[in-house]
């Protein structure tokens, strides 16, 4: 193969990344646990920037709205599903990797998106081609629950208290056996003794990953993943995180 037909099947090998980012992912072992668990209430629990705990939340989040799963049974599309944030601010992080992860090709073309202000529109959203759709919603000055039914939500701080997760799973009751409140968080930053007892009596199945080497080894691989910049997620770069 030249040169040119190396760099052409590099270009298109790309493309196709960037228009699917979730058919070339490689996940990670507590990204993959998570994936897997069928339960209808899961938490992902591990440190911040680490383990990709809103990457998993968000990618289940897209392959339940696609109707098409790679690891669980789901139900046809359309769906409707929560992000949940703490606010505004920090909400706009989590859009932008939501956004990234879109299969864009599946994306309904009146969905819009700006890297500054995130999806357009007072009640910010993504559609999909099939109907399904994700709502962005935000907890610090509440959220509206009036007359909503969902079928997934996840919560990407922990929510204040446990009236507002049991608000929110009320929410995906008539969903059935298909309904489902996820959590990809780091327990800080507010009162999670709830949490704790949930997770303890069993209401919640907890995905705990510490930062440690073997949780850095994508599934099927046998080195650590490597950041854009070249960076080895190996135990000296945890030590310099830590």
């Amino acid at each position: 193969m030249s040169l040119q037909e190396l760099a052409q099947a590099f270009k298109a090998t790309s493309e196709r990344a960037n228009r699917e980012p979730l058919k070339h992912m490689r996940w990670l072992p507590g990204q993959f646990a998570f994936l897997n668990d069928p339960s209808p209430r899961k938490l992902f629990r591990a440190g911040n920037q680490s383990m990709g705990k809103t990457t998993a939340g968000l990618a289940d989040i897209i392959f339940r709205c696609l109707g098409s799963h790679p690891f669980l049974d789901v139900p046809d599309a359309p769906i409707e599903a929560w992000v949940i944030c703490a606010s505004w601010s920090q909400s706009l992080a989590i859009q932008g990797k939501l956004w990234a992860l879109l299969p864009k090709d599946e994306v309904h073309p009146d969905t819009e998106f700006c890297p500054v202000k995130g999806f357009r529109g007072v009640n910010p959203a993504c559609r999909f081609k099939n109907d399904s759709i994700i709502r962005i919603k935000t907890t610090n000055q509440g959220i509206s629950l009036a007359g909503s039914t969902i079928d997934v939500a996840l919560f990407d701080e922990p929510p204040k208290s446990s009236r507002t997760f049991g608000e929110v799973q009320k929410r995906v009751l008539h969903a059935g056996k298909h309904g489902c409140v996820m959590l990809a968080l780091t327990p800080v930053n507010a009162d999670c003794s709830w949490l704790q007892d949930a997770v303890e009596s069993g209401l919640i199945t907890d995905h705990h990953f510490r930062l440690e080497p073997k949780n850095l080894i994508p599934i099927g691989q046998k080195k650590p993943m490597v950041l854009p910049d070249g960076t080895v997620c190996d135990q000296k770069w945890i030590d310099r995180i830590i």
